[in-house]
């Protein structure tokens, strides 16, 4: 049986995770209440996995390897299932700790509210490398949330959410979804068809891992497609902005229009997008695009 506590689940994929967790235990040190750090690596290179052997040899840490890579949801899954404590904490590898009283925010509502969340920030200055420059204009600009916007929006994304063990075991995440994307979207979406309540704090943590607009750009591929298959053959429905934009062109029967209209023009929207003057606007259209096409071949 589980019992009071908390129980930090950070699943790792070919990056370093010593300077979060010891950010963590600093923390939990301080409080002094029952937690553990699980950090489970999900089949990443030799050298981070040899890294980490030797730097989370530490009390309060449990370092796991998996094999081979089993994907988003299903390593967040094997964290839930495995976790000691009632109360769970979901982290990314690549999320630095910005505030003091990070921990002890989230003890403050423990009593009260079965999922939390306290948002994302990203750094304040565009990177020096260029080639950072749009995801982090697209994390500066469309994840960062006041807690009333995410309230708003039922912002939730698998990063930075505090969960009672049995709600998100109630649910789980679709591990049939191998690729990356939107099995956030789908969890949050069926969260609410439950009528979970989500509290959003002022509580973020700094997204520090950005990626290269390239491996940006088919990471968002990624994600788009997920969307797509999980409304083309899923049994619950997702609506985000991009679906909605695209059940609105479909009303006003325009959508081969806009769709061969992109196709053509996708190669120049690529050629800004991978400038060192990206345009969200045409984030957007490369985004609906890809939608778009996965759903004519779905």
């Amino acid at each position: 049986m589980e019992s009071e506590g908390i129980s930090v689940l950070i699943p790792v994929y070919n990056y370093n995770v010593s300077k979060l967790a010891d950010s963590l235990l600093s923390q939990f040190i301080l409080l002094k209440i029952p937690f553990e750090i699980r950090v489970y690596d999900d089949g990443s290179n030799f050298n981070f996995k040899e890294q980490h052997r030797t730097a989370l040899k530490k009390d309060g840490v449990v370092y796991q390897e998996i094999p081979q890579n089993i994907g988003r949801a299903a390593i967040r899954n094997k964290l839930a299932k495995e976790a000691l404590y009632k109360n769970l904490l979901f982290l990314d590898c690549d999320d630095e700790i910005i505030k003091e009283d990070y921990i002890a925010q989230y003890l403050s509502i423990l009593q009260h509210y079965e999922v939390a969340t306290g948002g994302v920030r990203y750094q304040d200055v565009p990177p020096h490398n260029k080639e950072f420059q749009l995801h982090w204009m697209a994390g500066k600009f469309r994840e960062e949330f006041t807690p009333e916007q995410m309230e708003e929006t039922y912002y939730f994304p698998l990063k930075n959410i505090f969960i009672k063990k049995s709600v998100f075991l109630n649910t789980l995440l679709d591990d049939s979804l191998l690729q990356y994307g939107h099995e956030d979207t789908l969890f949050g979406q069926m969260l609410k068809e439950k009528g979970v309540v989500i509290k959003h704090l002022d509580n973020p943590v700094l997204h520090a891992g950005l990626n290269r607009t390239t491996d940006f750009l088919k990471k968002t591929i990624l994600a788009v497609e997920n969307l797509a298959y999980l409304n083309k053959t899923g049994s619950f429905r997702l609506t985000t902005k991009l679906t909605s934009t695209a059940d609105l062109l479909k009303k006003w029967r325009v959508t081969s229009i806009v769709y061969y209209t992109l196709k053509c023009v996708e190669p120049l929207i690529k050629k800004n997008l991978v400038s060192h003057r990206p345009n969200l606007f045409l984030f957007d259209l490369f985004k609906l695009f890809h939608y778009m096409d996965k759903l004519r071949k779905a």
